[in-house]
């Protein structure tokens, strides 16, 4: 658990057993990272999530967002398991960015920023009631 106060940096891919990662504070990347893990595991994000600049990030496991997630400059962020960003959480992508679900399923209520969120082969993307200002490409 990342506490409110805290930030940090991830800079080495992370295998999760039966186990919520939990961000409440500021954490972003600074390199290529995959996190992973077992049926039972997931990553909540309260807080702020940062895709650093030229960097790619992968989720291979349930993700729950209800902070801000933000992909910068020339950044991808990859989502092969389901992936909720619902009530206050937001999707924020730059123009040289882009969020790309990988045969997953996403619901999202607010999506900003002038990069594209993309859904591949199998991938379904739900946005009800969305606020939605970037390009989608399905």
């Amino acid at each position: 658990r990342l506490d409110p106060s805290s930030t940090t940096t991830i800079s080495t891919p992370m295998h999760l057993v039966g186990t919520t990662m939990r961000n409440e504070g500021a954490m972003s990347t600074s390199s290529d990272i995959t996190i992973s893990g077992d049926a039972l595991s997931r990553f909540d994000s309260l807080g702020t999530l940062t895709v650093g600049t030229g960097t790619m990030l992968h989720f291979v496991i349930q993700v729950n967002n209800s902070g801000t997630i933000t992909v910068s400059d020339s950044a991808f962020a990859y989502f092969f398991g389901e992936m909720t960003s619902i009530d206050t959480g937001e999707l924020v992508t730059t123009a040289t960015s882009a969020v790309v679900l990988q045969g997953s399923k996403a619901f999202m209520a607010k999506v900003s920023g002038a990069g594209t969120l993309r859904g591949n082969a199998n991938s379904e993307i739900h946005l009800d009631r969305a606020v939605v200002t970037t390009g989608v490409v399905v």
